[in-house]
């Protein structure tokens, strides 16, 4: 057992560099004194990377890593890093290049967050405590809205390939401060815990979801390869939901969620066509009987989308 192992955290900026800021400040509070940071810009649009280099005091840095722009604040016992993916590829590949840069450091631990998330300072003692008593795993938080705090977003959740339902449980429950540690099939990718040997024998996230179900995919390829997911309950980070997508329902989303859901069960389902069926219908008719014609029609097209890619 390494008593003080090397914990890398990933988080993807686009266009969020305020959420940005008060993560990093949120995560640089913890006490875990062997720590790497790792910010990967996906090509904002805005002024991100400068509003960060600047608020973080980071300077260019002399790392070469895969041509991409680095600026880094080394300290004794933690260290920021900015890096520039290059393009928007979205959440599987920003995270990819994060984790490939956090191999490169000797990463033992990686911690995948959302940038709109807030954590306690002994997350990292809590983590690491839970994850040996469960080696063959990955351990994910309580996720807890913010700024209501009392407010459950997720205790993990759970896929059925059987009926194509996608569902976080305990979602906008208010938090009774149960403890206990679930097994579970899906956990959203907002927070993850995750040995590098897990990241190493499952692989790369797939890149071609560009966001939504890609976390879904990715729980589904833990399993597959004999690990378990495990939501420690006495763990809790708090979410500011869905502020790094605009917030609220877009036909963006709409289309995405629509797409990345066919994608999926058309993949792994062993009935697809019963599932495929339920998914495009279920969603059209629940939009047209709240007279949300636009997200059925973006829903409709992400569907058909889904089914060719």
């Amino acid at each position: 057992m390494v008593a003080n192992p090397h914990i890398a955290v990933i988080l993807i900026c686009y266009n969020g560099a305020n959420d940005t800021y008060e993560c990093v400040n949120s995560l640089a509070k913890s006490l875990w004194d062997n720590l790497s940071i790792i910010i990967v810009d996906n090509d904002s649009s805005d002024n991100s990377p400068k509003i960060l280099q600047e608020k973080l005091a980071l300077t260019p840095s002399v790392i070469e890593f895969e041509g991409k722009s680095i600026f880094c604040s080394v300290e004794s016992d933690k260290a920021i890093y900015l890096l520039s993916s290059g393009y928007n590829g979205g959440f599987s590949y920003g995270n990819n290049v994060g984790i490939r840069f956090g191999m490169n450091l000797n990463a033992e631990y990686f911690l995948i967050i959302n940038n709109d998330t807030l954590v306690e300072e002994d997350i990292f003692e809590r983590l690491v405590s839970s994850k040996y008593t469960h080696s063959n795993a990955i351990i994910v938080p309580q996720i807890n809205n913010f700024p209501q705090t009392d407010l459950i977003w997720s205790r993990g959740g759970s896929y059925d390939l059987l009926s194509g339902k996608i569902e976080l449980f305990f979602y906008n429950k208010p938090d009774t401060n149960v403890v206990e540690k679930i097994s579970v099939s899906f956990a959203p990718g907002c927070c993850w815990f995750i040995p590098s040997k897990i990241l190493e024998d499952v692989g790369p996230m797939d890149e071609s979801y560009f966001m939504y179900v890609e976390d879904v995919e990715y729980c589904h390829r833990i399993l597959e390869h004999n690990y378990d997911i495990i939501c420690d309950t006495s763990i809790k980070i708090y979410h500011k939901v869905s502020a790094s997508t605009g917030g609220g329902l877009s036909a963006f989303s709409v289309w995405h969620m629509a797409r990345n859901r066919i994608y999926f069960f058309r993949k792994y389902s062993p009935i697809k066509i019963p599932v495929i069926t339920r998914i495009i219908l279920s969603d059209f008719l629940k939009y047209c009987i709240r007279c949300r014609f636009r997200f059925a029609y973006q829903h409709v097209k992400g569907c058909i989308q889904g089914l060719l890619s």
